[in-house]
C-alpha cells in the first residue's frame, strides 16, 4: 500500500515530465472572470499536454518547454499561447455555438444510430496524452430529431474515473465544425466494463444538418491515474506504468451507412482523421421527433 500511494503522489508532481504542479500556477478564466476546469492544455502539433484541475488551474515548466500551447475546452474558442515566466491567468472568449432551422418533422418516432453492444474488438487506451476521441453520426432521416441519450461502453480499472464529452456539428465536409452544445458534460466512469448511459434529452439538442460529432475526452488529472508494474520477460526488469482510466471499447465496422465516416482524434490543437475503416467506437445515440 505504501509503494501505490508514493506513485500516486509523484504523479502529481511530474505529469508527462513536462507538466508540474509543483511549479507557479496559473489560472484559465471565462470572459465572466471565473475559473474553468479540466480545460485541455497542449503542446501545439504534439501529444504532450495535461488538463487544468477543478478550480482552472495549471502549472507549466517553461525553462524545459518552449513553443505554442492550445487551451481547449467546450464552449469556448481554442486558443493558442506562448507561456512564459510572467504569465499568471488565461481568459478564454466564447465559441460560435452552431444552429439549424428546422421545419415540420415528419417520420418515425424514435430511433437509433450506431451500436454500443456486440462483440468487443478492443479498446482505445490512453497512456497521459490530452485527447478527444470522436465518433461520427450521419442521418439524413433523423435531420432535425431531438438527440435523447447517448449510449457508449468503457472499461476501467478505477471508480469514478472522469470523462469528458463534447458535442460538434459536422460541417458541409463532414469534418468537426462547431460546438453544438455550449458545455463539455462531465460524466464519472465506474469500475469494470460499463455501458454508460447519458440522458440529453433536457437540452433540446437537434440532430445538425450535416450529422454530429460525439467526442470522448479522457482527463489527463491525478484522479484518473492507474499505476502498475510490468515484468519485461526478456531482462526481467520491472517497470512502473501509467494509464488514464477509462479505456474505450470499440467495435469492428460493420458496413452501417450511418457510420461511413472515418473516426477523427484532437490532439495539439488539431483535428486528425484516423483513417480507420475498421473500428468505432462502441457508442450509441437514440433521437425522437420533436
Amino acid at each position: 500500500m505504501k509503494y501505490f500511494v508514493y506513485i500516486i503522489f509523484i504523479s502529481l508532481f511530474s505529469l508527462n515530465g513536462h507538466f508540474s504542479l509543483c511549479q507557479k500556477n496559473i489560472i484559465i478564466y471565462n470572459e465572466n472572470m471565473e475559473p474553468i476546469p479540466y480545460v485541455n492544455v497542449s503542446m501545439k502539433n504534439k501529444g504532450i499536454g495535461i488538463h487544468s484541475n477543478k478550480n482552472g488551474e495549471i502549472a507549466v515548466d517553461s525553462r524545459s518547454y518552449k513553443g505554442k500551447f492550445v487551451f481547449s475546452k467546450a464552449g469556448y474558442q481554442d486558443t493558442a499561447i506562448i507561456i512564459d515566466a510572467n504569465l499568471n491567468k488565461i481568459v478564454l472568449k466564447n465559441a460560435l455555438i452552431h444552429s439549424d432551422d428546422f421545419g415540420q418533422i415528419d417520420g418515425k418516432r424514435v430511433f437509433k444510430l450506431g451500436e454500443v453492444h456486440g462483440e468487443k474488438y478492443g479498446v482505445h487506451t490512453n497512456s497521459g496524452k490530452p485527447e478527444i476521441y470522436l465518433k461520427y453520426f450521419n442521418s439524413k432521416e433523423g435531420v432535425g430529431y431531438v438527440i435523447d441519450n447517448l449510449k457508449f461502453k468503457t472499461t476501467s480499472d478505477k471508480n469514478n474515473a472522469k470523462v469528458l464529452i463534447r458535442l460538434y456539428a459536422a460541417n458541409n465536409k463532414l469534418k468537426p465544425g462547431n460546438y453544438l452544445y455550449e458545455k463539455a458534460i462531465e460524466v464519472d466512469v465506474k469500475i469494470g466494463e460499463r455501458i454508460n448511459k447519458i440522458d440529453l434529452s433536457e437540452l433540446n439538442l437537434r440532430m445538425p444538418k450535416y450529422g454530429l460529432y460525439v467526442g470522448l475526452e479522457t482527463l489527463i488529472i491525478p484522479e484518473n491515474v492507474y499505476s502498475y508494474t510490468e515484468r519485461n520477460l526478456l531482462t526481467d526488469e520491472i517497470s512502473q506504468r501509467n494509464e488514464y482510466m477509462p479505456n474505450y471499447v470499440l467495435h469492428k465496422y460493420r458496413g452501417d451507412a450511418n457510420d461511413n465516416s472515418s473516426s477523427y482524434i484532437f490532439i495539439g490543437g488539431e483535428f486528425y482523421n484516423m483513417n480507420n475503416k475498421e473500428l468505432r467506437l462502441a457508442m450509441e445515440l437514440k433521437l425522437k421527433r420533436p
